[in-house]
C-alpha cells in the first residue's frame, strides 16, 4: 500500500512539474547582439577590467604613503621584582618602589612625509598605469569582438556550406534514381550508375563534414561569447555581400593613429621614463615630521604624561653603487621599450598590408566564384536534360 500511495503522489508530481520544465530554446541572436553578450559574459572582458580596478587601488595605495598617517595604541605591562630605591643606609628616611607593579600607556601619534621625491615619482607611476590598463582594456575589447564577429560568420558560413551540401545530396539521388532507371532501359552503360553512386556516396560525406563544422563552429561561437558550449545557437542572418573599397594609405594612417596598441606603447613608454627619474630620486634627500602625544602612569623615574616633535631628514652618500646600477637598468629598459615600439609599429604595418590584400583577393574570389556557379548550374541543367530526355 506504501509502495502504491507513494507511486501515485510521484506521478501527481510528474504531471504538475512537467509543464514547469523549461527546455532550452533557441533564440535568434544578431551580431551585435552576440556583440553584447560578448562584452558582459566573456572571461576576458572581466579580466579586463579587473586589471584597470587593481591599477587605481595600486594608485591609492601609493598615495595614501603622501598623507598623513595618525595611529593610536595602548598596552599593559605587569611586573614583579620591582626594585626599590632605599636611602636608609645614607641616613636618609627613604623607602620606596622604583616603578609600579601595575603600568599602562596610551599614545596618539601623527607622521607626515615632507619629502620624498622617489614616492612622487611612483605616484605618478601609477596614474600611468591606470591609463595602461585602459587601454589594455581596449585591446582585449577589439581582441573579443574581433572574435565574437568571426565565429558568428563562421556559423552563418557553415550553416550555408550545410544546406549546399544537403542540396547536393538530394540532386546525386534524383540522379542516381534517373540513371538506374535509364539503365534498366538500357539507354546508360552501368558505368554510368557506377560513376553517380561514388559521386553520391562523396557528397554524403561532404554532407557529414558539413554538418559537424556546423556543431563545431557553434561551440566555437558559445566560447567566444563566454558562455555554455552547449547552448543552442540560431542564426538565421543570411551572408550578403556589399562591395567596399577603401585606400591602404588611409587604411594605414588611421590604425597608426587610433589603433589601442599604440597609445599603450606611449604610455608604456612614459613608464619607462619614471622609472629612470624613480631610480635617480633614491640619491635625493628625504624629509619627515612626527608628533606624539602620550599618557602613563606616574612612577619614580617616568611623568604622567608628555610630547615630542620629531623633524628627520636623510641623505644616501654610499650604497655601493647599487643606486647608479638601478639607474642604467631604468635606462636600458627604455631603450628596449622604444625597440618594442619600433617592432609594433611593424607588425601593425604589417597587419593593415595583409588585410588590405586579402579583402582585394576575396572581392576577386568572390566575382570568380560568381561565374563558377553559373556554370554549374548550367551543366545541372543540361545534365537534367540529358537523363529525363
Amino acid at each position: 500500500m506504501i509502495n502504491k500511495h507513494l507511486t501515485g503522489v510521484l506521478l501527481l508530481l510528474f504531471v504538475v512539474l512537467i509543464p514547469l520544465i523549461v527546455l532550452p530554446e533557441e533564440r535568434e541572436m544578431t551580431l551585435e547582439e552576440a556583440i553584447n553578450i560578448s562584452l558582459k559574459e566573456n572571461p576576458s572582458m572581466q579580466k579586463a577590467e579587473s586589471y584597470i580596478r587593481q591599477a587605481e587601488e595600486g594608485k591609492n595605495e601609493v598615495r595614501g604613503g603622501l598623507l598623513p598617517r595618525i595611529d593610536v595604541g595602548v598596552n599593559y605591562t605587569r611586573q614583579g621584582n620591582i626594585p626599590v630605591l632605599d636611602l636608609t643606609p645614607y641616613g636618609v628616611d627613604f623607602v620606596q618602589n622604583v616603578s609600579s607593579p601595575d603600568n599602562y600607556k596610551y599614545y596618539v601619534s601623527l607622521t607626515q612625509l615632507l619629502f620624498n621625491y622617489q614616492m612622487l615619482t611612483d605616484y605618478e607611476m601609477a596614474k600611468l598605469n591606470i591609463l595602461n590598463m585602459d587601454y589594455q582594456y581596449d585591446i582585449t575589447k577589439q581582441s573579443v569582438v574581433y572574435n565574437v564577429s568571426k565565429s558568428y560568420y563562421n556559423v552563418l558560413t557553415g550553416n550555408s556550406l550545410a544546406e549546399l551540401t544537403k542540396e547536393t545530396v538530394t540532386q546525386y539521388e534524383l540522379h542516381l534514381n534517373n540513371s538506374q532507371k535509364l539503365y534498366k532501359q538500357g539507354s546508360v552503360p552501368k558505368y554510368d550508375v557506377l560513376r553517380v553512386d561514388v559521386d553520391l556516396a562523396k557528397a554524403m560525406e561532404n554532407d557529414i563534414t558539413a554538418r559537424n563544422n556546423v556543431e563545431l563552429s557553434k561551440a566555437s561561437f558559445n566560447n567566444s561569447l563566454g558562455i555554455n558550449l552547449s547552448s543552442p545557437v540560431n542564426i538565421k542572418e543570411c551572408l550578403k555581400y556589399e562591395p567596399w573599397k577603401i585606400e591602404y594609405k588611409k587604411s594605414l594612417d588611421y590604425a597608426l593613429a587610433n589603433r589601442p596598441e599604440i597609445k599603450q606603447m606611449d604610455t608604456l613608454l612614459s613608464i619607462a621614463e619614471k622609472k629612470i627619474s624613480y631610480a635617480k630620486a633614491e640619491g635625493y634627500p628625504n624629509l619627515t615630521l612626527s608628533s606624539s602625544y602620550y599618557g602613563q602612569n606616574s612612577t619614580l623615574i617616568q611623568q604622567a604624561n608628555g610630547w615630542n616633535l620629531v623633524v628627520g631628514a636623510s641623505l644616501p652618500i654610499f650604497h655601493g653603487g647599487a643606486i647608479n646600477a638601478r639607474i642604467k637598468k631604468a635606462e636600458e629598459g627604455l631603450e628596449q621599450s622604444k625597440q618594442d615600439e619600433a617592432l609594433l609599429l611593424q607588425a601593425v604595418e604589417l597587419e593593415v598590408k595583409q588585410s588590405y590584400l586579402n579583402l582585394n583577393a576575396a572581392a576577386e574570389k568572390i566575382e570568380v566564384n560568381s561565374k563558377n556557379v553559373k556554370q554549374a548550374e548550367e551543366s545541372m541543367r543540361m545534365a537534367d536534360l540529358r537523363y529525363k530526355g
